[in-house]
C-alpha cells in the first residue's frame, strides 16, 4: 500500500535524523538495483567480467580490485575507467599534497575511499554513507584490495564534523543534497582549511548551490565542473565490441540529472594551490 504525502511527511518529522537517512538511503538504493537490473545491467556487469576480469584498466586507480559484491551496481565505468572523467584531473592534483585525514561523505561502496586509501596509506581514511549495505561491501572492498586504513562510519552530521575534522583535511562529498546543510564553516572552522571535492544537487527543494559557493568564497579558490557525457572515452577505444551498441552505452555512461555539478574548494592557505 503506498503511502500519502502526508504520512510520509509525518514519518519524516517523526524519525530521527540519522534515522531516516538511512531509511532514505536504502530506499534508493534498492530502488536503482531493481532499475539497473531492468535495463539488464547484470548481464552487461557479467560480460565486461568475463572479459575484463575485476582490476579496473583504466581510469584513478588501474588495478584497483572490483568485489564482485557489486554487481548489481553499474561496473563499467569503474572497471574500464570512465567515471566521472570530468574530474579526474582534479583528484591527479590532490597527489602533490599529503593529507593525515580523509572523508568520503555519501561512499556508497567506497571507490573514492579505497583508492584513496592506496594513494595515502598513512592517512586515516573515513567513508560515511547511512547504507548498511554500503557500509559492508566498502569493508570487503577494502579488504580485497589489502587496505586496511579504511573505517566505515553511517551518518555524518555538522557536530561531528565540528568535533573531529581535522585542520587540512581532504573532503569528497556525495550525499544528495545534504551537503548544502553539512558544509557549513561557521559551525565547522576546519572547513576553511579542508580541500573539498563536492557533488551538488541544485534542484528542488535545495537549489542553494550558489549559497554553498558564496560561504567558502573568501577562504578557498573554488572551481565548477558541469557533466559532460560526451566526455566520456569512446567505446572503440576500449575494444567493447562484444557488446550490443545499447549495452556499450550501460558499460559507459552515466545516468545524471542537468543540474548535478562538482565543485572543487582549494584552500587559500596551501602554497601549492595558489593561482
Amino acid at each position: 500500500m503506498k503511502l500519502s504525502k502526508l504520512a510520509k511527511t509525518f514519518i519524516a518529522w517523526l524519525l530521527p535524523e540519522r534515522v531516516l537517512a538511512m531509511v532514505l538511503a536504502v530506499r534508493s538504493r534498492r530502488m536503482s538495483h531493481k532499475l539497473l537490473k531492468r535495463w539488464g545491467m547484470p548481464e552487461v556487469n557479467d560480460k565486461l567480467l568475463k572479459r575484463f576480469g575485476n582490476h579496473c584498466i583504466g581510469g584513478l586507480f588501474p588495478g584497483l580490485i572490483l568485489p564482485y559484491c557489486i554487481q548489481a551496481e553499474q561496473m563499467g565505468p569503474f572497471l574500464l575507467g570512465t567515471y566521472e572523467q570530468e574530474i579526474a584531473p582534479w583528484f591527479d592534483q590532490l597527489r602533490k599534497c599529503n593529507y593525515s585525514q580523509i572523508l568520503d561523505v555519501g561512499a556508497k561502496f567506497g571507490f573514492y575511499a579505497v583508492g584513496l586509501a592506496k594513494w595515502y596509506p598513512s592517512a586515516t581514511v573515513l567513508a560515511f554513507d547511512t547504507d548498511p549495505w554500503a557500509r559492508r561491501v566498502t569493508a570487503q572492498f577494502a579488504s580485497e584490495n589489502s587496505v586496511t586504513n579504511v573505517s566505515c562510519q553511517g551518518f555524518c552530521s555538522t557536530d561531528w564534523l565540528a568535533k573531529n575534522l581535522q585542520p587540512h583535511s581532504l573532503l569528497i562529498c556525495d550525499c544528495e543534497g545534504y551537503e548544502f546543510v553539512l558544509l557549513n564553516p561557521t559551525r565547522v572552522p576546519n572547513l576553511s582549511t579542508a580541500t573539498m571535492i563536492v557533488e551538488s544537487h541544485d534542484q528542488p527543494p535545495w537549489g542553494k548551490h550558489a549559497d554553498l559557493i558564496e560561504r567558502f568564497s573568501k577562504t578557498h579558490f573554488i572551481s565548477e565542473m558541469s557533466f559532460d557525457p560526451n566526455s566520456r572515452i569512446n567505446p572503440s577505444e576500449l575494444d567493447l565490441s562484444f557488446l550490443a551498441d545499447h549495452e556499450k552505452y550501460l558499460a559507459i555512461g552515466e545516468p545524471r540529472n542537468h543540474w548535478q555539478k562538482w565543485i572543487r574548494f582549494k584552500p587559500k592557505l596551501c602554497d601549492f594551490f595558489a593561482e
